[in-house]
C-alpha cells in the first residue's frame, strides 16, 4: 500500500483578554488553540530498518543458560550462527509496519484563568487548562498468539499450522489523550528586597497509549487484520480498554521559590517543590505474544 499522507492541517488560535472592572487591578482570560504533530515522519525510520527482513535490523532475545555463551564470546560477541542455533534454530522474525490509513495526531487545547492584583506588588492566579488529543500513536500486534485457536496459533498461520507466521506490529493512530489541570499562583515582592512565588497544581492525565515505543502493547490486540479494512483497527480490538493514568500523570504538585538581597546586592535563592508520585506502567514479563522478541 502506499505510504501515508495527512496533510490537511489547519491549527487556529485565538485569545481573550477582559478587564471586567476597568481598574487593571482584575484580569480575565481565555485562550483556545489546535495543534498537530507530524509523527508520521517520525515513525519512518523505524518501519524502514526494522522490517524482519535479512537485511534490516533484527532483535534476538537469548534467556539463560544462552545469554551466558554472548558473554563468554571474545568480545562480548555471538556470531549469527551460533545465535540463531542457541535460539533453536531459527531466527524470530519481528516486522513494524505502518497504517496505510496512519493520521498525525492533533489536540486540543483550552485555557480559562484570572489574575488578580491583591497590592499592586502581590498578584494572585488561578487558571483551568483542558487539552483533549486524538489520533496518538500506538502499536498493536495484528497477528497475535490467541490460544483458543491452538497452542502457538496466529489468525495468519497457513492452513492451521503453529509457527507459519509471526507476530507483526503496526503502528496504529487508536490512541486518545485526556488533561484537566487547576492551576493556582501567588507571587510578588515586598520592598524590592523579597521576591516570591508560590504555585500549585492538581490535575489528572488519561491516555489509552503510552507512546511509540514498540514494547508496550495492548492487554487485548484483538483477533487479527479484517482483510477488507486495510486500514482499520484489528477484529475485536477496543481501545477504551486501554484507558487509564498516563505515565505522566501526576495528581498534586506545590512549587515555592524566593531570593532575597543581601547586602552587597548578593541574592540569596531557594526552591521548595512537592508533588505526588507518578504511576508505573506495569508490564506482564514474559512473552505473551510469542514473537521470542524480549
Amino acid at each position: 500500500y502506499a505510504w501515508p499522507s495527512d496533510g490537511n492541517h489547519g491549527g487556529p488560535r485565538c485569545g481573550v483578554t477582559w478587564d471586567p472592572t476597568g481598574s487593571a487591578r482584575t484580569v480575565v482570560r481565555a485562550a483556545y488553540g489546535l495543534y498537530y504533530d507530524p509523527i508520521i515522519t517520525a515513525t519512518a525510520g523505524i518501519t524502514r530498518y526494522i522490517s524482519g527482513q535479512p537485511d534490516t535490523v533484527r532483535t534476538l532475545a537469548l534467556a539463560a543458560p544462552g545469554a551466558f555463551a554472548a558473554w563468554a564470546a571474545p568480545g562480548r560477541r555471538l556470531p549469527e550462527s551460533t545465535a540463531i542455533q542457541l535460539a533453536g534454530g531459527s531466527y524470530p522474525s519481528v516486522a513494524i509496519t505502518i497504517d496505510p490509513g496512519l493520521r498525525n495526531p492533533y489536540a486540543h487545547h483550552m485555557f480559562l484563568g484570572a489574575d488578580h492584583l491583591i497590592t499592586p506588588r502581590v498578584r494572585l492566579s488561578a487558571g483551568f487548562v483542558y487539552a483533549r488529543g486524538i489520533n496518538a500513536l500506538g502499536t498493536i500486534d495484528y497477528n497475535p498468539v490467541l490460544p483458543d485457536l491452538g497452542p502457538g496459533r496466529r489468525p495468519a498461520d497457513i492452513n492451521g499450522q503453529a509457527g507459519t507466521s509471526a507476530s507483526v506490529l503496526q503502528y496504529t493512530s487508536f490512541g486518545e489523550t485526556w488533561f484537566r489541570g487547576l492551576t493556582l499562583s501567588l507571587d510578588g515582592s515586598v520592598d524590592n528586597r523579597l521576591f516570591f512565588r508560590v504555585g500549585y497544581t492538581l490535575s489528572k492525565a488519561e491516555d489509552t497509549s503510552t507512546d511509540f515505543q514498540s514494547a508496550f502493547l495492548p492487554q487485548n490486540n484483538g483477533r487479527g487484520r479484517d482483510p477488507l479494512q486495510l486500514s482499520g483497527l484489528p477484529i475485536g480490538f477496543r481501545p477504551d480498554d486501554e484507558r487509564g493514568p498516563a505515565l505522566h500523570d501526576e495528581r498534586q504538585r506545590l512549587v515555592a521559590t524566593g531570593s532575597y538581597r543581601i547586602p552587597w546586592d548578593v541574592i540569596v535563592s531557594g526552591l521548595v517543590t512537592a508533588a505526588s508520585g507518578w504511576p508505573y506502567n506495569i508490564l506482564a514479563g514474559t512473552d505473551l505474544n510469542g514473537d521470542r522478541d524480549g
